[in-house]
C-alpha cells in the first residue's frame, strides 16, 4: 500500500478515490476527497486551528459532502489517483 506521504501528495494534486474500513462501525465506505486548495471552496477552509498532528490519519476534503472528514491511513484498502468527479 502507498505510504501516508505519497497520500498526501497525491491528494494534493488532485482528486482521490479512497476505499477504507470506517473505525466506528467496520463498513467500508468510498470516499473521493483533494486537499487541492483549488478544488476547495474558498468557505470550506478551516481556521487557523492547530490540531495536534496524528501520522495515523489523513483529514481532507470529500467532494461529494462538501465538507472535511478524515480515515486512518492502516484502513485504507484501495488508493485510486486523478479520477475525477
Amino acid at each position: 500500500m502507498m505510504s501516508r506521504d505519497d497520500m498526501i501528495g497525491n491528494l494534493s494534486d488532485g482528486i482521490c478515490r479512497v476505499e477504507f474500513t470506517k473505525v466506528s462501525d467496520g463498513t467500508m465506505r468510498v470516499m473521493y476527497c483533494t486537499l487541492n486548495g483549488s478544488l476547495i471552496p474558498a468557505d470550506k477552509f478551516p481556521d487557523n486551528e492547530t490540531r495536534a498532528q496524528n501520522e495515523s490519519v489523513i483529514r481532507c476534503f470529500d467532494v461529494e459532502k462538501q465538507e472535511f472528514r478524515s480515515f486512518r491511513v492502516d484502513s485504507v484498502s484501495t488508493f485510486n489517483v486523478g479520477v475525477g468527479k
